[in-house]
């Protein structure tokens, strides 16, 4: 779904486009689930976008495949692990990435998608049709946590956005991963790459913060299970810095992004409070900053399209 289709929705999304360096012999599959309403998919668009241009840095164009939400059926998700199966070598690398909801019933673990949801048994069996050494999954929906206990064994490296099933509110964690994917601030050892664990501890940090500042008690508690590996998670590159005039913005576009984050977390909080208002209440604060967030983000086309000096 494009800005402008959002934007009819009330809605809108921001594409930063990073260039990066290619590395061999990792297969990886990117999938946008349902976002249910215009505010989550356009979160979940600016999550995919974000980390899907990363990947391109350090996956060959022909292994990074990327589902968008109605790409995303259980049935391409099949044909994907058939294809890897049948052409990975042993020391290839697999990296799998969920952006979207899922859902927990206390024994079934689902990642919401069009028609059938993929289920905890859809990933633990495509996952143990692989035959390579380093398999990665990254899963930032709310109930994510209940795969840490279905999936950990010493082949798969898992990240979780809960610790548990029962985490099952919408998490904020996947929005800091992404960003973290392209903020120079995540990349401790400087050089000029983000790796799982970095952007693991700089999206972890900030979903603590977001929390603290808003007073709120945290919904959610991501977890990095590496047994798989010691040393992977410090070592596996998920984005490619590139030259530091990727990063460079005038002071006008840096105020609105600034401008146009703090909506957002305007927004999420107002989301997380909304039990006790009035639904007119609620629904008059929810437009107003929409309608604020829209003209924010036409000002920042224009700028990054070069017509507004």
């Amino acid at each position: 779904m494009s800005w402008r289709q959002l934007r009819c929705l009330v809605s809108g999304v921001t594409i930063i486009l990073i260039p990066h360096a290619v590395a061999a012999d990792t297969y990886a599959l990117l999938v946008q689930g349902l976002g249910g309403e215009a505010w989550y998919q356009r979160q979940f668009d600016e999550q995919v976008d974000l980390i899907g241009e990363s990947l391109k840095g350090v996956v060959d164009d022909t292994n990074l495949i990327i589902f968008r939400a109605a790409e995303a059926r259980r049935e391409a998700f099949v044909a994907w692990f058939d294809t890897v199966a049948s052409t990975s070598e042993e020391t290839d690398s697999v990296l799998i990435i969920l952006v979207g909801h899922g859902t927990f019933d206390g024994q079934e673990y689902k990642f919401n998608i069009s028609g059938p949801d993929l289920t905890a048994a859809d990933l633990q069996q495509n996952l143990d049709r692989l035959e390579v050494q380093t398999k990665v999954l990254i899963n930032t929906s709310s109930s994510s946590g209940a795969l840490l206990e279905i999936l950990s064994d010493e082949s798969t490296t898992l990240l979780t956005a809960t610790k548990n099933g029962n985490e099952r509110n919408a998490t904020r964690f996947g929005r800091f991963f992404a960003r973290a994917l392209v903020d120079p601030g995540a990349d401790l050892d400087k050089n000029q790459k983000i790796s799982l664990q970095e952007a693991f501890d700089h999206a972890e940090r900030a979903t603590i913060d977001f929390y603290d500042e808003e007073g709120l008690l945290a919904t959610e508690h991501a977890q990095l299970n590496d047994s798989s590996n010691a040393q992977l998670a410090a070592r596996m590159t998920l984005a490619n810095l590139g030259s530091a005039e990727s990063f460079e913005r005038s002071p006008e576009l840096s105020r609105l992004m600034e401008e146009r984050d703090q909506i957002d977390r305007d927004v999420e909080s107002l989301r997380l409070q909304r039990i006790g208002m009035s639904d007119g209440d609620y629904q008059l604060v929810f437009q107003s900053l929409m309608l604020e967030l829209i003209s924010i983000q036409d000002e920042i086309e224009l700028l990054e399209g070069g017509d507004v000096e």
